[in-house]
């Protein structure tokens, strides 16, 4: 997982079947690149958790968020915790936990708010 681009360290727990990558402040994230690299490894990429920091911003008309000291943009679908999100305004950072829909690679990839975390909620 190292050798990924834009990748500073990676953790494994085979107890509880849990790999966790940790990237460079600035790097983007490619959620296909990701599963190839673990499936390479030797790892089943069942679901991929991410959590970042960041905020609410817009992406062709579509709710998005903006990963703070990167360019990197995320599509993300609707539901009860994007409303929270929501409810904090854009621009405001936050801190989210989601679950990466995965596509077809060349389709972008959405993610799912599990949890969002801000100093005003």
């Amino acid at each position: 997982m190292g050798r990924l681009e834009g990748v500073k360290k990676s953790e494994t727990d085979w107890k509880a079947g849990l790999t966790v990558v940790t990237f460079k402040e600035g790097a983007s994230l490619d959620p296909n690149q990701l599963a190839k690299a673990m499936d390479a490894a030797g790892f089943g990429a069942d679901e991929i958790t991410l959590i970042a920091r960041g905020s609410l911003t817009e992406e062709k008309g579509y709710p998005a968020f903006k990963v703070s000291g990167s360019n990197q943009i995320f599509l993300l679908a609707e539901n009860e915790v994007l409303n929270q999100l929501k409810a904090l305004g854009s621009g405001k950072e936050a801190t989210i936990t989601a679950k990466v829909e995965m596509k077809e690679e060349g389709t972008p990839f959405t993610l799912i708010l599990e949890k969002v975390e801000s100093p005003t909620l």
